[in-house]
């Protein structure tokens, strides 16, 4: 019914600073991390204990009426 939903919701920063607790695996991620990381994703290996997951999430209001008429003309009309 809502599978327009989503799409009304851009992710605009994904970031996360993680360590594993495991000073081996720590140092094995720490270059996919790096690798992986770019301008919109973050990520990163720390040494010190820290779990840290941060998401930015933004919407307009016209994308969510849009998606919600979508979805109730559509309902309506079946």
């Amino acid at each position: 019914m809502l599978k327009n939903l989503p799409r009304a919701f851009r992710i605009k920063h994904f970031r996360i600073n993680w360590d594993t607790g495991d000073f081996i695996r720590n140092a094995h991620l720490y270059p996919l991390f790096y690798l992986w990381s770019n301008r919109r994703m973050q990520l990163g290996i720390n040494f010190v204990g820290q779990q840290e997951v941060a998401i930015f999430v933004q919407t307009r209001l016209f994308s969510l009426a849009q998606a919600f008429l979508r979805a109730y003309f559509s309902y309506k009309f079946k």
